[in-house]
């Protein structure tokens, strides 16, 4: 019974210890020569939260694939009424392609929902804010501009409590990253992080 304990521990150890490779990211963006990136929409709430993310989103992405090239568009807003289209559908992608000279282009949103506030009276009165919990996703698509097929997509999302949250009068939560911007920050950090796996190498070890 212990040589077989001790060949299970050997075994075991002997796995655990085989060498390492590096895999490529899944998704290669350096094939695709230059990328737009459409600014991330803000949806249910207002504030910087949106910019945030996709400043976040280009520095991961140029972190994973170093040297990749990314040109920034603008809005989504702004991006339309560049190739007057009035929604971002095939003829918008093909024409972004044309426009910018990009052969494919990110677009994405960040959603803030289920908004669960701590209600104190006195805080409401003097500044609209409360303490709540809410549940913010981070949706992103590659889009290619000669198909205008989706080339890949991902989504996620987290759960987070802050103890303050400003609302304005029609109860929308505005994210004030002057007072908070280290909560968020982290929050955007997590989600930004966790959507751009798909473009980082990934390591995995080799079992004899």
């Amino acid at each position: 019974m212990r040589r077989a304990v001790v060949l299970a521990v050997v075994v075991f150890v002997y796995a655990a210890c085989g060498p390492v490779i590096i895999e490529p990211p899944l998704v290669d963006l350096f094939s695709m020569k230059r990328i737009g990136l459409i600014a991330f929409d803000l949806e249910e709430a207002e504030g910087n939260l949106g910019d945030m993310a996709t400043q976040r989103f280009l520095q991961e992405i140029q972190w994973a694939q170093r040297g990749v090239q990314v040109v920034e568009l603008g809005t989504k807003e702004e991006v339309l009424a560049a190739v007057e289209q009035e929604r971002l559908g095939p003829e918008a992608a093909r024409a972004v392609g044309d426009r910018y000279g990009v052969t494919a282009f990110f677009t994405g949103f960040v959603r803030v929902s289920d908004i669960k506030p701590e209600i104190d009276l006195a805080s409401i009165i003097r500044s609209l804010s409360v303490r709540a919990s809410f549940t913010i996703e981070v949706t992103g698509r590659l889009i290619g501009t000669d198909s205008s097929a989706t080339i890949w997509t991902d989504s996620v999302t987290d759960k987070k409590s802050v103890a303050r949250l400003t609302l304005t009068k029609g109860r929308i939560p505005w994210f004030d990253l002057s007072s908070q911007d280290k909560i968020y920050r982290k929050m955007i950090d997590r989600l930004v992080i966790a959507i751009t796996r798909d473009f980082r190498p990934s390591k995995r070890r080799l079992t004899p």
